[in-house]
């Protein structure tokens, strides 16, 4: 007589035994044919790692290092809050992105979820001040302050020193002086 080994169903996580030539061969994932077929409901699947709140769903499956939500949905992996939308509201046409209303990376309520431009949704960003300051001292990786921008302005103005000289004397490259001359940069 062969003795069974205990497994853990993939959809509902129940204990229960199976034999073992049945697992070797993938077989018995499932301890029935009823959670097989949920198992494969998509929407099923979805909404067992979503936890409502107020006001978010808030996708309690695996998150990226960024914070976004994964979810394997039509063969492929997708961010979870483009898969809510997809389950939800329709497709996505193409060259769209899926923006959060609420600006919580994790949420997959299709009522925060809006369809926009990469350019929409980075104007988005920009507006709420979530946004990157690349061209002043609030930036992390900044060489120069506000009072030395000045300083490097009225120099150049009044003494016309050349930027490769003002480079040297601020430690920085020489494009870095033309950029702020010119209010490419720090304007």
């Amino acid at each position: 007589m062969t003795t069974k080994i205990e497994k853990r169903c993939l959809s509902c996580d129940m204990a229960y035994d199976v034999f073992p030539s049945r697992a070797l061969r993938g077989n018995g994932v499932f301890c029935s044919r009823k959670c097989m077929k949920e198992y494969k409901n998509p929407i099923k699947r979805f909404n067992r790692n979503i936890v409502k709140s107020q006001k978010c769903w808030n996708w309690k499956g695996h998150l990226t290092i960024f914070g976004y939500g994964h979810f394997f949905f039509n063969g492929k992996l997708e961010q979870a809050h483009r898969a809510s939308y997809k389950l939800n509201i329709g497709e996505i046409p193409k060259g769209l992105c899926v923006c959060h209303s609420c600006d919580n990376r994790a949420c997959v309520n299709p009522q925060h979820l809006w369809l926009g431009t990469y350019k929409d949704n980075v104007r988005d960003m920009m507006k709420k001040g979530r946004g990157i300051k690349a061209d002043s001292e609030d930036n992390g990786g900044a060489k120069l302050t506000w009072k030395q921008v000045e300083r490097i302005r009225k120099i150049r103005k009044e003494k016309g020193i050349y930027y490769k000289d003002l480079a040297k004397i601020f430690s920085v490259h020489y494009s870095t002086i033309k950029n702020i001359i010119l209010n490419k940069t720090w304007k």
